[in-house]
């Protein structure tokens, strides 16, 4: 199991349950598989109104034509921040439109949205440049978090660009956010990974994504396991006789394993385990829908009684959790 955006304090609901769970068992959680993706950006304002400014990009196509995911924003306290959209033309190099900063309004829940008129509710604004030259639309949505008293603002992003840059391979409007602050207060942002995120694109004044903190917010509770992935082999069979040859090193931590301090001090992964790459075993209902040529392509098989069994190599920290998980039983 892995969930990237939340607060990364251990204080939601599922973190907290699963540190109740961690005091009477042994809970082991994969750490992500976000540790090479620009997902995090920290924000310390100075003075009133100092601003962050990111662009939000696709992950992994990573050239702007469809942006479909979530980021959240996280304050230090239940002090409140402001967020603006605002949408950049990679052609003309201008910011051809700035939605008006939004806010919660003393801490009760608020939405605000853009979108195409195909698409727009009763809440949404419309904009020319969405029935031109994107169509979809972008949702924010903003309150105190009641489990852990911080300002919370989650936003939507669901666009496609009808339109590309000169080179005909990038998208022409590209989707930013503009977060004003209060002085002294600390910001975390945090783009999904598997779809979202952040980028400066080059333009002046823009921040870039980092991978600094690039855990599950789910492995951010107490009295829990949180596991990496290592490099455990560079090879793999292959049915067909061939082999699979990967171009990482063997005993290295994963390229792809998240990892991050959190603002209590913790260092997580403790521990990371095998998970790059691991040959196991594979549902047979999920094979039935496979073509032949993929088939081969699968690591081993068996036949039993007149099924095939079918075995597959695979990376990811949620094949190195089990090697943990496992031990305390085998011991």
């Amino acid at each position: 199991l892995g969930y990237y955006l939340g607060p990364h304090d251990g204080s939601s609901l599922f973190n907290q349950y699963l540190s109740l769970l961690g005091k009477e068992a042994i809970v082991c959680l994969s750490a992500g598989n976000e540790g090479n993706k620009r997902v995090y950006i920290p924000f310390d304002a100075v003075d009133d109104g100092d601003e962050m400014k990111t662009f939000v990009y696709d992950n992994p196509k990573v050239c702007g034509i469809e942006m479909h995911g979530a980021i959240d924003l996280w304050s230090g306290d239940d002090r409140e921040f402001l967020v603006a959209m605002t949408i950049y033309d990679r052609v003309t190099k201008e910011f051809v439109y700035t939605s008006p900063f939004i806010g919660a309004m003393s801490g009760s829940a608020s939405s605000w949205g853009i979108s195409s008129s195909a698409i727009a509710t009763d809440n949404d604004v419309s904009i020319p440049l969405f029935e031109n030259g994107l169509t979809g639309a972008v949702r924010i949505y903003s309150s105190l978090n009641l489990e852990n008293n911080r300002y919370n603002v989650y936003a939507t992003v669901d666009v496609k660009n009808n339109q590309l840059d000169a080179s005909g391979r990038l998208g022409r409007y590209c989707i930013g956010f503009i977060t004003r602050a209060q002085a002294g207060m600390h910001i975390d942002a945090y783009a999904d990974g598997s779809r979202l995120i952040f980028n400066s694109l080059g333009v002046e004044g823009f921040t870039m994504g980092i991978s600094q903190r690039s855990i599950s917010d789910l492995a951010c509770g107490e009295n829990v396991f949180v596991v990496g992935a290592s490099n455990s082999r560079n090879t793999a069979p292959q049915v067909d006789g061939s082999v699979s040859k990967y171009g990482f090193n063997v005993g290295n931590v994963a390229d792809f394993s998240s990892y991050g301090t959190l603002d209590d001090g913790r260092h997580l992964p403790h521990i990371c385990a095998p998970g790059n790459m691991i040959v196991s075993s594979i549902n047979s209902h999920y094979v039935s829908l496979l073509s032949e040529s993929t088939l081969g392509s699968l690591a081993a098989k068996t036949t039993v009684d007149g099924k095939d069994y079918y075995w597959i190599s695979e990376c990811g920290t949620s094949m190195s959790s089990p090697h943990v998980a496992l031990k305390p039983i085998l011991l």
